[in-house]
């Protein structure tokens, strides 16, 4: 957002089933928060709103100096 370069989009299809978990994230994120780590805070956290909340302070208590942008979508 607001760079100068053109977006590059990618498409993939995939069919999600009930139960199944999305994480959408910024680098705000991912530059400060392993996967490993996303992982293990989204499982063990059932709901998705305090899983977002707890990826945050994590970022944030390691330096994160971005905007960090996270969703966490569980499939009905």
């Amino acid at each position: 957002m607001g760079g100068r370069n053109q977006p590059v989009v990618g498409v993939t299809a995939c069919f999600l089933q009930p139960g199944d978990v999305l994480v959408l994230c910024s680098n705000g994120l991912y530059d400060f928060v392993s996967d490993q780590e996303i992982k293990d805070t989204v499982i063990s956290i059932n709901k998705p709103q305090k899983a977002v909340s707890s990826l945050i302070n994590m970022a944030n208590n390691r330096g994160g100096y971005d905007n960090i942008t996270v969703m966490v979508i569980k499939v009905l």
